[in-house]
């Protein structure tokens, strides 16, 4: 039996996180267990997700929790907005799991704006700009931190 893996798909707001985690995690990763706050509120509210962020949030926790307890392979996609994770991966890696982190960058905040735009354009969830643009700030410290806990 193969050791079971967490893997973090993070990156800013508007970096293509899903689309890169429905392209690999099938495929080249063999992980077939990805869970995503975003897609959890578009299940709640399909038609007005940003309305069920909170609740989808809690459920993307629980769920990542239930994974470690029952030792199940999985991915989930995170902004890294804080260091709540990085907690828990000594963690993760003490009950056996591997742990991977693909961060996906944007070169400026101004591309992240616009590629949030364009996903709102094509229907899918907006991101208040300042949270897009916020998210490239702080990364490089984020990505230490977490990066030490791997």
């Amino acid at each position: 039996m193969s050791q079971s893996k967490i893997i973090i798909i993070a990156g800013p707001n508007g970096a293509g996180k899903t689309t890169f985690a429905q392209e690999f995690l099938p495929g080249e990763a063999n992980c077939l267990t990805f869970i995503n706050s975003d897609l959890i509120a578009a299940g709640l509210a399909p038609f007005n997700p940003e309305r069920a962020a909170f609740k989808a949030g809690r459920l993307m926790l629980e769920e990542i929790f239930e994974n470690v307890r029952k030792s199940r392979s999985f991915s989930f996609e995170t902004t890294l907005s804080g260091s709540s994770y990085s907690r828990h991966i000594p963690e993760w890696r003490s009950a056996g799991y591997k742990v991977k982190l693909f961060y996906l960058r944007l070169a400026t905040p101004e591309l992240a704006i616009v590629r949030v735009r364009n996903r709102v354009i094509m229907g899918g969830h907006d991101v208040p700009e300042q949270l897009s643009a916020g998210d490239l700030s702080g990364a490089g410290k984020i990505l230490r931190i977490y990066t030490r806990k791997l």
